[in-house]
């Protein structure tokens, strides 16, 4: 009896044009284990069984490749930013539900926050894609909390708010990783009391 191994199944998938998706997939993998430094060609082709010109012709470089697992990574997280807001009727608290939907995702997923921090990997440029939409889309979702708060700001006040904002959770959320600081931070007690301070200084900024 003919037994239909994983590689002949991958291999008859992928004529039906879903290695694309199974790059994208093992890319986003690989990011969220290890950090984006681990995104190689050459693992990519062992992983999947292909050769390097067969994930060319799907994506054109490893930089593109990138910015499909980005643009996972932003929809999850403005998925959770969004369910933050919707939790809460209070327009006061919405900034903070925003900070803590962002730190929450930052601690699960640290290689895929440091990625949507990587401000220079979405350029002008890229306008057109999918991924600097989704980075626009954010944004305006961060500064939708802050005006429900603060009604009335705009402008460079609403920006500043919003900036300093992330700037303070991606250093918080940065130093949970090193050691021996973290040992601090991830205490039980005082790591929530820090984080409870983080969150009303990022979230009440004058």
């Amino acid at each position: 009896m003919h037994r239909t191994t994983e590689k002949s199944v991958r291999k008859k998938d992928y004529h039906h044009g879903n290695l694309r998706q199974s790059l994208l997939d093992t890319a986003y993998e690989i990011v969220s284990k290890d950090g984006a430094g681990a995104l190689t060609t050459k693992d990519l082709s062992r992983r999947l069984g292909v050769s390097a010109p067969a994930l060319y012709r799907h994506y054109r470089s490893l930089r593109e490749l990138l910015l499909g697992v980005y643009a996972l990574a932003m929809q999850e997280l403005s998925a959770r930013i969004l369910a933050a807001r919707a939790e809460t009727c209070e327009p006061g608290d919405q900034p903070r539900r925003v900070a803590e939907a962002i730190i929450d995702f930052g601690d699960r997923n640290p290689h895929l926050y440091r990625l949507v921090n990587e401000m220079e990997l979405v350029e002008e440029q890229d306008g057109d894609t999918e991924a600097y939409r989704l980075h626009i889309a954010l944004n305006a979702e961060i500064d939708e909390a802050f005006r429900a708060a603060n009604p009335g700001i705009e402008g460079s006040a609403l920006r500043e708010k919003t900036l300093l904002m992330w700037f303070m959770i991606f250093g918080y959320v940065s130093v949970r990783r090193i050691q021996p600081i973290n040992s601090a931070v991830n205490d039980p007690q005082e790591g929530a009391a820090l984080r409870e301070k983080l969150i009303r200084r990022a979230t009440m900024l004058d």
